[in-house]
This record gives C-alpha cells, sequence and structure tokens, in this order.
C-alpha cells in the first residue's frame, strides 16, 4: 500500500503546486503519517516527531480526519500551523526554516 500513498504524495504536490505534501490515515484513535515528501532532514524530523496525532486532540489533521475533506494551507505558519493556534508565526526552539515560499498573486 505504500506505493499508493507515494503516488498520492507526488501527485497532490504536482496538482497543487505545494512545497511539501503529507498523507496521514486514521488507525483506531489515532492519524498515522503514512507518507511526504522530503523538504529537509530537519523539516522530516519534525514530522515525524508529530505523529502519531490521537484523535482527541484539536489539529487540522483531526478534523480533516473526522469530516473527510483535505485541509489546504498556505502558510502553516501563518494558518496556525499543525497545532491550530494563533496566526503568528512560530518562535520556538524547534522552529525549522524550510527556505522561502511562492508568492501567488491574483487579478
Amino acid at each position: 500500500m505504500q506505493p499508493v500513498f507515494d503516488t498520492i504524495v507526488r501527485n497532490a504536490k504536482e496538482l497543487l503546486g505545494g512545497h511539501s505534501v503529507a498523507v496521514t490515515r486514521v488507525i483506531g484513535d489515532e492519524i498515522h503519517l503514512m507518507a511526504f515528501n522530503s523538504v529537509s532532514r530537519e523539516g522530516d524530523a519534525v514530522l515525524h516527531a508529530g505523529y502519531p496525532i490521537r484523535l482527541d486532540q484539536l489539529t487540522p489533521a483531526e478534523r480533516m480526519a473526522r469530516e473527510g475533506t483535505p485541509t489546504i494551507m498556505e502558510d502553516v505558519e501563518t494558518s496556525g500551523g499543525a497545532d491550530g493556534g494563533t496566526n503568528e508565526p512560530a518562535e520556538s526552539p524547534e522552529r525549522v526554516d524550510f527556505g522561502p515560499r511562492p508568492d501567488a498573486n491574483g487579478p
């Protein structure tokens, strides 16, 4: 089943023009990280450290799993991050710089 998750990551990244993509799966009462695209060693470590997530935690990933709908965040630092917190950038020792973000302008 892992090749399917890896293909979803590749295709979602291309389709959405994303910087990073993660695929999760609900197993029992937890959300497990099934696949993602590597951004950096530090970023990968932070992502791995965040899983599994218990379903009783109020996070965007949990809401997505319970509602069965995708969640798209333009920037996890300014949209509340994985914990659904404030819109202020995280300032902690665990913060990882993932590099520049693309700038998109509309009509």
